[in-house]
């Protein structure tokens, strides 16, 4: 019997234009439309053994998706077979019932069940069984950009600078002439120009870390101090990291993100360049601008590395491996 496969229409919160594998191959199965009023409804309708659904949302909280979890965890007889894409797994606004994958299959950032365990809580260990640990950004198409043979000599600080991004935080307030930070702008998401990209591009080097957050999914604040929490890295390689490389930019990060990028074939003075944050940074930092002829060569590299490894078709392959096994 051919397998059927459909989509559960949601918003997905966040500018389309990063959502290679949503738009160019979840969005081609046939639709559902589903709203609060008539979940079960719905997927009572196609509760059928040959029939595959994806649900692909960016929202960490939401009532129709948590409906839907519902439906899928305490119906006797799911005949279908359910994937859900997950984002952040951790902080405060994580729906932990999203982590709880009873009768469907979470496509999860996290890279095993002990970060799961360590960011949500003890129990998703019960269904490890269900996660899929795929981490599933990308450079899509767009962020490609022309290699900049004239950019400016800085290694530029972007994004989000709280001190949940801690490296980053950090930097911001690093004394180096050689550090440029860029105030965080809703354009970046938004603009459909492609402003952020363009801006990676005009510099030589960019930086790129993971995010920090206490166990448990607490956020860094008056509650986070009240319980004694420390912030720990989630180790997750974030979108930015792809569009540093496809910009053309050198990929500049932590040493200890080494293990984790080297997943997806990111290796220290190959194709990017890594910071011991337990040492002096200011001579790590003149030394990509005292050497700019070998740092062009490592750029170039992680460009070309970018365009031939982690592009979005190769992504959309490897995810439909996944979904039509």
């Amino acid at each position: 019997m051919n397998n059927k496969y459909f989509y559960i229409k949601s918003d997905n919160g966040f500018n389309d234009k990063t959502n290679p594998v949503l738009n160019n191959y979840i969005s081609t199965f046939t639709p559902i439309h589903i709203d609060e009023k008539n979940v079960d409804e719905m997927l009572d309708k196609h509760n059928k053994h040959n029939n595959i659904l994806v649900l692909y949302s960016h929202n960490n909280k939401s009532i129709l998706k948590s409906q839907i979890i519902n439906y899928l965890n305490n119906t006797k007889n799911v005949k279908f077979k359910f994937y859900l894409f997950t984002f952040d797994f951790w902080g405060a606004c994580v729906d932990k019932i999203h982590f709880h994958p009873k009768n469907f299959k979470n496509i999860c950032f996290a890279n095993n069940i002990d970060e799961l365990i360590n960011f949500i809580n003890p129990y998703v260990k019960n269904y490890k069984n269900n996660f899929i640990f795929k981490n599933h950004w990308c450079c899509y198409n767009e962020c490609f950009l022309e290699f900049n043979h004239n950019p400016i000599y800085n290694l530029l600080i972007s994004g989000n600078t709280s001190t949940t991004y801690t490296e980053r935080h950090f930097l911001t307030t690093f004394d180096n002439e050689k550090l440029y930070v860029r105030p965080r702008s809703t354009n970046d998401i938004k603009s459909t120009k492609f402003i952020y990209n363009k801006c990676l591009n005009s510099y030589f080097a960019c930086f790129s870390s993971s995010i920090y957050f206490v166990k448990g999914g607490y956020k860094p604040n008056r509650k986070l101090a009240a319980i004694g929490g420390k912030l720990v890295n989630t180790h997750a390689i974030l979108l930015k990291t792809f569009e540093i490389l496809g910009s053309g930019s050198l990929l500049v990060m932590p040493l200890k993100e080494e293990k984790y990028i080297g997943e997806i074939g990111l290796v220290n003075m190959k194709n990017c360049y890594l910071m011991d944050f337990s040492k002096d940074l200011n001579p790590q930092i003149n030394y990509i601008f005292d050497n700019i002829e070998l740092f062009n060569k490592i750029r170039k590299e992680g460009h070309v590395h970018a365009k031939n490894n982690l592009n979005e078709q190769k992504m959309i392959e490897e995810i439909k491996q996944i979904i039509e096994q």
